[in-house]
């Protein structure tokens, strides 16, 4: 099922829901949110290991995939995309959902899992930043260059030689089709991002997941934060990349699912 919520200012979110459960079984739903540049499609190898036992649901943020582009002069607030993920959850009538993050969706992820407990059943961060990146190189080859051109010259960065060339080429084209002004005003305003105050507030359950090599997110200082954070586990996993969930979703994605699913019944 494909179809959009329009937020309180206009902006139409596109959402997918992928659901094979059991019908006469009641199912949990997962919220996939992902990283900048992204879409909908950077999950799309993770949902196989879910729709079978959850509800999927996938969302481009504002700005992304199919939902509205982003005018250069929008201005970005994390408090904007909260309440686009709560308008979202009350127009598919979720009162509480497990969520997953990947890079700065897995940044949204934490301020929205630490501003409502009550929402959040258990919570799963992929390669998440919890301070918003230097991003001035990224803002001029992308004006400079165009975003295709800026998306296969961060290929290597993202998955250092873990996929194959035509891999590379795919995620080059999804992450090119982003619209420049989106691009641009995101990138003017995620180094003010900051989350560290908000870790301590997460009260769910919660797997963090981080790439052991690469020249983001090293694993010690994602170690140092994952442990403020009561009932959470931290998986390595190898590379020489900094995005392991895009790289390594045959075994970050079984995992994250076997983490919502421990403690059934």
């Amino acid at each position: 099922m494909e179809s959009f919520y329009t937020a309180a200012d206009g902006t139409k979110l596109f959402y997918r829901i992928d659901d094979f459960t059991d019908q006469w079984r009641p199912a949990e739903t997962v919220i996939f949110v992902h990283g900048f540049g992204e879409s909908t499609e950077a999950w799309r190898a993770w949902v196989p290991y879910f729709a079978r036992h959850f509800r999927v649901v996938r969302f481009d943020i504002r700005g992304f995939g199919q939902s509205t582009p982003m005018p250069l002069d929008h201005k970005w607030s994390i408090d904007t995309i909260m309440a686009d993920i709560n308008g979202l959850m009350a127009h598919l009538k979720l009162d509480k959902a497990h969520f997953i993050g990947g890079k700065s969706g897995g940044t949204i992820s934490i301020k929205f899992a630490a501003d409502n407990p009550d929402k959040v059943s258990k919570l799963a961060l992929s390669c998440a930043p919890v301070v918003g990146p230097y991003t001035k190189d990224w803002l001029e080859a992308i004006e400079n260059r165009g975003v295709p051109a800026w998306a296969m010259e961060t290929m290597p960065g993202r998955f250092g030689t873990a996929l194959p060339p035509e891999a590379i080429a795919w995620w080059a084209e999804l992450m090119g089709k982003t619209p420049k002004t989106t691009l641009q005003g995101y990138l003017r305003w995620v180094p003010a991002v900051d989350v560290r105050g908000d870790i301590q507030n997460i009260r769910c359950p919660t797997l963090v997941i981080a790439g052991d090599a690469g020249p983001l997110h090293k694993v010690e200082e994602t170690a140092a934060w994952q442990r403020t954070i009561k009932n959470s586990e931290l998986q390595i996993i190898k590379g020489d990349g900094w995005h392991a969930g895009g790289a390594r979703p045959d075994i970050c994605a079984p995992m994250t699912a076997e983490f919502f699913r421990r403690g059934e019944a």
